[in-house]
């Protein structure tokens, strides 16, 4: 039963370890519905989820582990992004499996009660009220690969219901990426980040409009998170005290800034 450290997302630095073909992580308010929603999501076919196995001993959640290899690429052009992660096939591929998670979450019914993880604070702007149960953080560091190929999903701790558009955006934003050119990461410099905007969007087959609100969302996530991120730092949450000491105020201006000017180009 060796305990083998993970690297943690943002929230959760250290605190989620892998025991054989196992992963704990610690259990909050809406774990028993993430693990209902897994369990939903492999029975509609969606097999690239952890399959869901309860809780251990020490009330952790309890989940399979994917074996492959995620990116966890810093933002800013001091970050790098490995080149299996950087292919159009790639993006494709990660749209697809959100498309598939979307289609199958449609059926899903949210038990009565639920009180939905609060430890991402105040991430949800007002615009992205939905009643789609969605994953919400599909970033780069959440994807597990295996020779080039996407293989999994994992992370649902900030699994709520939202607009489906919300759950685009904040994909898109890591994947495409939707920042400025000066900011994109080692790996990815050579990329046309609107023309990876329409091939995300073209998977969902989404419309003018929808994407002109997807760019808006991306736009109203960045400005709350630009308050949010230091109430969590002061709150003492290492991964959040991190982002802010390597810069992301202003990193979080510049993409605001650029999706504004760039919006026309992205939804055209």
């Amino acid at each position: 039963m060796t305990e083998v450290p993970l690297r943690g997302g943002t929230a959760n630095v250290g605190a989620i370890v892998r025991i054989g073909d196992t992963v704990r992580r610690p259990s909050h308010s809406s774990s028993e519905v993430v693990q209902a929603f897994l369990r939903h999501l492999r029975g509609a076919g969606v097999l690239r989820v952890p399959e869901p196995l309860g809780f251990d001993e020490q009330d952790r959640e309890v989940v399979s582990y994917i074996p492959g290899k995620t990116a966890h690429p810093k933002f800013g052009p001091d970050g790098f992004m490995p080149p299996w992660a950087a292919t159009e096939e790639a993006l494709v591929e990660v749209a697809k499996l959100q498309s598939e998670l979307h289609e199958a979450a449609a059926s899903f019914e949210v038990p009565p009660g639920v009180i939905w993880n609060q430890a991402a604070g105040n991430y949800y702007p007002l615009t992205s009220e939905g009643s789609l149960v969605c994953h919400n953080d599909i970033c780069v560091a959440n994807i597990v690969f295996v020779d080039g190929d996407v293989v999994g999903l994992v992370d649902f701790d900030y699994l709520r219901p939202v607009d489906r558009l919300f759950d685009i955006a904040v994909a898109a934003r890591h994947w495409v990426p939707l920042v400025p050119p000066d900011d994109l990461n080692e790996g990815m410099r050579h990329v046309d980040s609107l023309d990876r905007f329409h091939l995300f969007c073209d998977v969902h087959q989404l419309s003018a409009d929808a994407r002109r609100m997807v760019v808006d969302l991306a736009i109203d996530f960045l400005e709350l998170a630009r308050l949010n991120v230091p109430h969590l730092a002061q709150q003492g949450i290492q991964g959040f005290i991190d982002l802010l000491d390597d810069g992301y105020d202003d990193y979080n201006h510049r993409t605001v800034e650029w999706l504004r000017l760039n919006a026309r180009l992205l939804v055209s």
